[in-house]
């Protein structure tokens, strides 16, 4: 009776702890979605190996099976690819881009997190891919609500109020 009484209730707590961390590590593993941060962005940052600043757009794009990025800095428009990459052995997922330019490719990755109206909101370094530097880029980027690219503020009705 004892042992019915102890031996039930500590196997379901453990077959429900099992199931619990299972769901978890699925969720982890799916989350985020790319479509999560698909959209327009404002870009605000410090140029590679300069102590320059500047700002910008990016529009991240889901094309069929791609990853589409769009990047606009004092009028040079880069496009690359983006994804969802593990790093530190799968225990973090960061936003990586990479863009052919010249000879090389410039590459961006990015930390990131929900803003409190739960838009992604992300920050990282810039560099030259294979190459070591002691003056990364750093950049930042905001979530837009509209479009950038086709409502500049000066248009937007709400910019006048």
């Amino acid at each position: 009776m004892i042992f019915e009484k102890i031996f039930f209730p500590v196997v379901f707590t453990g077959i429900l702890a099992v199931c619990m961390t299972a769901s978890l590590v699925a969720q982890q593993q799916e989350f985020p979605d790319p479509a999560f941060f698909a959209g327009s962005y404002r870009l605000v940052g410090k140029a590679l190996e300069s102590d320059s600043t500047f700002e910008g757009t990016l529009v991240l794009l889901i094309a069929e099976d791609s990853l589409i990025v769009v990047r606009r800095v004092n009028g040079e428009r880069l496009q690359g690819r983006w994804g969802i990459e593990p790093v530190l052995e799968g225990e973090l997922r960061v936003v990586r881009m990479r863009f052919s330019q010249g000879d090389g490719t410039l590459e961006a990755t990015y930390l990131w997190q929900a803003d409190l109206d739960n838009y992604p909101r992300m920050s990282g370094y810039l560099y030259r891919k294979g190459l070591a530097t002691d003056d990364p880029g750093l950049e930042v980027l905001f979530y837009q609500l509209q479009d950038i690219d086709e409502n500049p503020p000066a248009e937007r009705e709400d910019a006048t109020r």
